[in-house]
């Protein structure tokens, strides 16, 4: 039976406020997550084995994971709590309407909250042959940023092949984060290289929280489908308040033009004066 693997690690730092007598101070918790996702294609459909395992040092609540499939999204039940070291696996069926063979990417999203009940996301992925194998000549490279308020991903796709494609970019990010025109359509060229860029802005994301974002990349070619998917990774840091960082500079400048002012009026009022 083909199958489609992906094994990785996703880490989301959540910052847990933990309240004492003297008022409410914050803690550096850390809710991590281990993602293991299968995808098995059987004669009644594909079977998606998603397990989600809490490496990190705080306990995740009400945990749940969807998987999204052409428009298709079906969940898990909900796990109430998952304390590090635990795991929590779920098998979700698809039953997709496909015609032709090639390769094809499901999405998996997990939701859960820290013990404020603050919601968090992250995303992994999957994917599965379907009647015959295939190997994608077009890629999207990995990229880093860093977001406060909002920040610009740019992608560079790479065609290897000898002919141009036109492919479909969707980028899938956590529900913490939004993203202006998520699906794009482009052409490359034969041996080709081309930027694209997504504008990301943040929602409700902690300062702290490491999110990866993932790129879906998909195309027709010789009657066949092709797909490939490129995770990159999203730092969130605090947004700078500019007056409070540059409150020296401010006040000088304010001292400076008040100076001027009054300087002025003094001129003004000896050349009246003088007359």
């Amino acid at each position: 039976m083909p199958k489609g693997i992906f094994y990785g690690k996703v880490l989301i730092y959540a910052l847990c406020l933990m309240p004492l007598l003297s008022g409410q101070t914050a803690s550096a918790g850390t809710i991590s997550l281990q993602i293991h996702t299968t995808c098995t294609v059987t004669e009644n459909g594909v079977i998606v084995k998603v397990t989600t395992t809490n490496i990190g040092r705080e306990a995740a609540l009400n945990v749940q994971i969807q998987v999204l499939f052409r428009g298709l999204k079906k969940s898990s039940r909900i796990r109430p709590k998952l304390e590090p070291g635990q795991y929590f696996t779920s098998m979700i069926n698809l039953h997709p309407d496909l015609k032709l063979a090639g390769s094809y990417p499901v999405e998996v999203r997990v939701y859960f909250h820290d013990q404020n009940g603050y919601p968090f996301s992250t995303l992994s992925h999957g994917s599965f042959v379907f009647k015959e194998g295939v190997i994608s000549g077009v890629f999207i490279q990995p990229a880093e940023i860093v977001l406060a308020k909002r920040s610009k991903l740019e992608l560079e796709i790479l065609n290897m092949d000898l002919k141009s494609r036109e492919v479909k970019v969707r980028l899938a990010v956590p529900r913490e984060l939004d993203v202006r025109t998520p699906e794009k359509t482009l052409t490359i060229k034969a041996r080709g290289k081309q930027k694209i860029s997504f504008t990301l802005e943040n929602f409700s994301a902690l300062p702290g929280s490491v999110y990866p974002v993932l790129s879906f990349l998909e195309y027709e070619a010789d009657g066949r489908h092709f797909s490939g998917v490129t995770e990159s990774k999203v730092n969130v840091i605090k947004a700078e308040n500019i007056f409070k960082e540059r409150r020296w500079l401010f006040l000088t400048l304010g001292l400076i033009l008040g100076a001027i002012a009054i300087l002025s009026q003094f001129l003004k009022r000896t050349r009246a004066v003088e007359r």
